[in-house]
């Protein structure tokens, strides 16, 4: 452990109050090196919160979580979610938190502070679930841009691919596909990235 990441730490352990918390760190570069995903049970079965962006989740710009800001750093995202988080936990009893991403968010400055949120999540013990919005003028339950919706995709595999509390739903209510092309469109995300288990990929069937 360096000196800056040992600081970070330390400083989160006064600010928390307990160690219970004290995974949380100061630095988007330099992630703990502990599994983030140690705290869930997987034995249980999922009990879901939707985690929306106030305006809903149709946009073409950052998708932003209610309680979060796209101007604040992976510490301070860390932060505003961790109160969101515990609200779950104890108020409604979830273990699973689904939040939305956009080829803006992925591939903006924004993704940065945004793992904050994911992943203050899975060290207080919930699964993550990471769905693909269309944007606000297509609505078609089609994806928008499919150069687009790749470059998203394989940015957040490469992220969390190997982290087996984040689940992949493809894309949210793809009602704008028949059968055909929707079963074609699964079998190509499934060929680009292989090495990401079935067991945490979610797929929406045809219409509503």
């Amino acid at each position: 452990m360096n000196i800056k990441y040992l600081l970070s730490f330390l400083l989160v352990l006064i600010f928390s109050g307990c160690g219970g918390d004290s995974e949380i760190v100061d630095n988007p570069n330099e992630k703990p090196d502990t599994d983030k995903s140690a705290a869930i049970d997987f034995t249980q079965p999922i009990r879901g919160v939707n985690w929306a962006d106030k305006r809903d989740n149709f946009a073409d710009d950052f998708l932003v979580p209610s309680g979060l800001a796209s101007a604040d750093n992976y510490y301070r995202t860390q932060t505003k979610a961790l109160g969101v988080i515990n609200g779950f936990i104890s108020n409604m009893k979830a273990n699973t938190v689904r939040l939305p991403v956009n080829h803006a968010t992925v591939t903006g400055y924004w993704w940065s502070g945004y793992q904050g949120a994911i992943d203050v999540a899975l060290v207080k013990g919930m699964r993550v679930i990471l769905a693909c919005w269309e944007g606000k003028d297509a609505k078609d339950g089609k994806v928008d841009n499919m150069t687009e919706f790749w470059t998203m995709w394989s940015k957040i595999i490469e992220t969390y691919g190997d982290e087996r509390g984040v689940y992949f739903e493809i894309i949210n209510e793809p009602y704008g596909y028949n059968y055909t092309d929707l079963t074609a469109l699964y079998e190509q995300w499934l060929v680009k990235f292989p090495k990401v288990p079935h067991s945490r990929i979610l797929v929406g069937g045809t219409g509503f």
